[in-house]
């Protein structure tokens, strides 16, 4: 296996999340402890904590402390935060976070978490996925490992807050999140909805196979790995709608490759993947009313085009669906816009750049290809369609509570039990028939 596929496959990092707490007395014993003879002898105070910054600091302590014994049995290493002022500032530190978590503090405790050699802190390194972002990581030393497991910690002595964790995330068009009224009826059915479907997957543990952790050449998936902290899916709406968007998040195991989910197991189970194929495109004709029973990404003019630029033919279909789905998500103002960049860079493999010229050519044969839905190419009708994939997904998960079946989301895919493989593509097609008046492809 080469060092870009492994790199894809072995992504250590997991967002840090601020509902994990500490829910025993030895967990709280211990941080006190912690607090007392390595925070306390570290800092350099002029005056003492208020009670109530003596809390905060607990509960900061105490939450860090409990993403990493989350993080013990995955693949992950390290946590991911932001920085951002905005994102811990009122209104939205009460809706999206504790009320205790302002990033004064926390960046400060973090500090002297470091000093203390308990963690390490990357401040602004690269998103593992988008390379023009930046995120900042925490990983926990050998020491903080060490003072855990001798003190006897498990997963045992922390809890996931899923109550008070939101399920329903709101964004605006420079992706800042914006605060929910769950009072509104509307909104607050889509969060009943989402809190039934979590309490419904948190009964079912999801790994990887034995069979393929033994043959992987990446140790990091040891034995009894667990691929997620929890089984909890959360919405994200966009542009400051709740008819934009609504992709369902959170899932670990969309972390994961498609090479590897085939290895998943649900409850110690084997599982099987059903997706929807070329759904993006097709639901654009659909909700047009015209059939579209070919491959949407199967382009024979287009590919000759790449081809003949000496794009590898291993990129070419990727590259086909990566311009199209950009074509269909980018609003008009970026019809013009001088790219050249027609795959971009992921994990070790490196962007596949072309002069504008040929830019140009590629699109104007998608466009060609896709004559009928012409008008919706750089029309931002993407997040119109994102929306309508998170209402059949939301159908699928529902019905698959009320039949006590498991069923993973990946955006546009499911996994289940091999047991309840035809009951999971008839209901998905049941479902796409009810929202889009046409029988789906499912492969």
């Amino acid at each position: 296996m080469g060092n870009a596929q492994k790199a894809e496959e072995t992504r250590t990092e997991v967002k840090l999340n601020p509902h994990w707490k500490i829910n025993s007395d030895k967990g709280h014993a211990f941080v006190h402890n912690l607090i007392q003879q390595e925070i306390y002898p570290t800092e350099n105070r002029r005056r003492a904590r208020t009670a109530k910054q003596e809390q905060q600091l607990i509960s900061i302590i105490g939450m860090i402390v409990a993403n990493v014994i989350a993080m013990q049995n995955t693949q992950f290493k390290s946590v991911f935060y932001s920085r951002k002022t905005s994102n811990y500032t009122h209104p939205k530190l009460d809706y999206y976070l504790p009320k205790w978590l302002g990033i004064t503090a926390f960046k400060s405790i973090i500090e002297t978490l470091v000093a203390a050699d308990l963690i390490l802190s990357d401040k602004g390194s690269k998103d593992y996925y988008d390379k023009n972002r930046k995120q900042s990581t925490l990983t926990p030393t050998k020491k903080l490992l060490n003072a855990i497991s001798n003190y006897g910690l498990t997963n045992r002595d922390i809890i996931h807050d899923t109550a008070s964790e939101p399920v329903l995330h709101l964004k605006d068009k420079k992706k800042n999140l914006l605060t929910v009224c769950i009072k509104e009826h509307s909104i607050k059915e889509k969060d009943a909805d989402m809190r039934i479907i979590n309490k419904h997957l948190s009964k079912y543990p999801i790994t990887i196979s034995d069979a393929y952790k033994t043959n992987a050449p990446d140790q990091l998936l040891h034995d009894n790995t667990k691929l997620a902290q929890s089984n909890f899916l959360y919405k994200v709406f966009n542009n400051g709608s709740f008819g934009l968007g609504g992709r369902l998040y959170g899932g670990q195991w969309q972390l994961i490759k498609s090479r590897i989910r085939p290895h998943l197991l649900i409850d110690g189970n084997k599982t099987v993947e059903w997706d929807y194929q070329g759904c993006q495109p097709r639901w654009v004709y659909h909700n047009m009313g015209l059939e579209l029973t070919d491959d949407p990404y199967n382009m024979p003019k287009v590919e000759e085009l790449l081809l003949s630029l000496d794009i590898c033919e291993t990129k070419v279909r990727k590259a086909i669906k990566y311009q199209t789905t950009c074509m269909l998500s980018s609003p008009r103002k970026y019809k013009a816009k001088a790219v050249n960049e027609l795959l971009p860079e992921k994990g070790d493999e490196k962007a596949i750049e072309i002069n504008k010229e040929n830019f140009i050519r590629i699109r104007e044969a998608i466009v060609q290809h896709h004559k009928p839905i012409e008008e919706h190419f750089y029309s931002g009708v993407s997040l119109k369609y994102q929306f309508v994939e998170s209402e059949i997904c939301t159908a699928i998960l529902l019905a698959a509570v009320k039949a006590n079946i498991p069923v993973l989301s990946i955006h546009d895919s499911f996994v289940t039990t091999t047991r309840n493989s035809d009951w999971l593509k008839e209901k998905m097609t049941t479902a796409y028939q009810d929202k889009l008046g046409f029988k789906p492809i499912i492969h």
